[in-house]
């Protein structure tokens, strides 16, 4: 062993160190000390002899502990499809874009609606897809409007309606309708509208004729606060029809210079507007309608405006005073 710790210092050849029972002597030559067990020297160690025979297996050991997780290996094949459970359904995806239009389905059950048109004189056939029920619209012809240096327009026709069980009706049905009142380009008063009108083949409320009468035509003068009203429509028993709008007018009183428009209506045709006697004064144009036709503005010096179907009043004219519309109806049946 080495010369150091725990042998004494300075050790001289041949001294001898008893260290637990193994005797140890200090070879100065190598300056190392040298034991033996019980005194014996032990020399320095031999070569390696041959191996041994390999001795039977022991037993097994206890299980080491596991090792790090080693690299994943690649994807194996997709094996053959299982029958597993249904999963969960998954959220709703987008709407996707519209598909286009299917056939057009068979028709229902319920009567169609029929709505015949007389824009003049004609004949109305009764429907054969089980209506019931028949609504009638009748207009009167508008007036024409007046030639003067001061004419007035002419009166929107009359309107007037009525909603019956459709076998009042016959099959066929003479239709009147009323024409529009004639303008004029000599001086005098325009022409009245005709009277429209619609028979029943059962009298209703009294009556066995739906009717709308015409407007009056303008006058070819005005007075101070004369109004040239549009005449009603005939009326049923405890029901009234309703009138056309009136013509504008002129007047001069001496005083003042007034010149009125045609009145506006909602059902009959709208008044016709006037002529103005003084040049610088303007001329009144005519009265609007929501379900009939307007009044044609006055115009001087030049062809005055005709009323518009149905039911319009013509305008005044120092020229050519402008036609009443013709009145209109309408039988409309579900």
């Amino acid at each position: 062993m080495p010369n150091t710790f725990p042998f004494p210092p300075n050790p001289v050849n041949g001294q001898t160190y008893l260290l637990g029972d193994t005797l140890f002597t200090y070879f100065a030559a190598t300056d190392e000390w040298y034991g033996g067990v019980n005194g014996q020297l032990t020399g320095a160690t031999g070569a390696t002899g041959p191996g041994g025979a390999t001795g039977p297996q022991g037993s097994t050991g206890p299980e080491g502990a596991t090792g790090i997780t080693g690299v994943q290996g690649a994807t194996g094949r997709t094996g053959a499809t299982g029958i597993g459970a249904t999963g969960p359904q998954g959220a709703t995806g987008p709407q996707g874009a519209t598909g286009p239009q299917g056939a057009t389905g068979p028709s229902g059950s319920g009567a169609v609606s029929d709505i015949q048109t007389f824009n003049s004189t004609g004949t109305w056939t009764k429907p054969s897809g089980g209506q019931s029920m028949a609504r009638i619209q009748v207009w009167g012809g508008g007036g024409g409007g007046g030639r003067n240096t001061n004419g007035a327009g002419g009166g929107g026709g009359g309107y007037n309606e009525v909603t019956v069980p459709i076998s009042y009706l016959a099959s066929s049905v003479s239709i009147t309708v009323g024409a529009g009142g004639a303008g004029l380009s000599t001086n005098g008063t325009g022409g009245t509208g005709g009277t429209s009108s619609v028979p029943l083949a059962t009298a209703f409320m009294g009556r066995s004729t739906i009717t709308a009468t015409g407007g009056t035509g303008g006058p070819s003068s005005g007075a101070y606060f004369v109004i040239y009203p549009g005449l009603a429509g005939g009326t049923l028993t405890g029901m009234s029809g309703w009138n056309g709008g009136n013509g504008g007018y002129w007047s001069n009183n001496g005083e003042e210079s007034i010149n009125l428009p045609g009145n506006s209506n909602a059902y009959g045709g709208g008044g016709g507007g006037a002529v103005a006697t003084v040049p610088d004064f303007p001329d009144s144009v005519g009265g609007t309608s929501y379900y009939g036709g307007n009044g044609g503005a006055g115009v001087r010096n030049a062809t005055a405006v005709a009323g518009s179907q149905p039911a319009g009043g013509g305008g005044g004219s120092n020229s050519t005073s402008g036609a009443g519309g013709a009145g209109r109806v309408i039988i409309t049946c579900w």
